[in-house]
């Protein structure tokens, strides 16, 4: 597991596949006891459910940091650990 970034009340995760290749890039966003599964560089929805305004942020930084992001999907997949993706302000 790979804490990519941390931003207004969410927390963003990489897990690497134990079973395989995962077949699309996401990031699995938490926010309190809820979480999603967004896709990378679209930012759908691909599974769960957060509030309204947190899915719209967590969709913003993924659209301002898509490179970032692929590089540590790339990592995340090779099994090496990510790097910190800075938050959007």
């Amino acid at each position: 597991m790979g804490r990519v970034s941390a931003f207004l009340g969410m927390v963003l995760y990489m897990y690497p596949e134990k079973n395989g290749r995962h077949n699309r890039p996401h990031v699995h966003v938490l926010y309190g006891d809820e979480e999603c599964v967004l896709s990378v560089p679209e930012g759908e929805v691909l599974a769960g459910e957060i509030p309204g305004r947190q899915l719209r942020n967590a969709q913003t930084f993924i659209d301002m940091r898509t490179e970032e992001l692929m590089l540590n999907w790339k990592l995340c997949m090779e099994g090496k650990d990510v790097v910190w993706v800075d938050p959007i302000r």
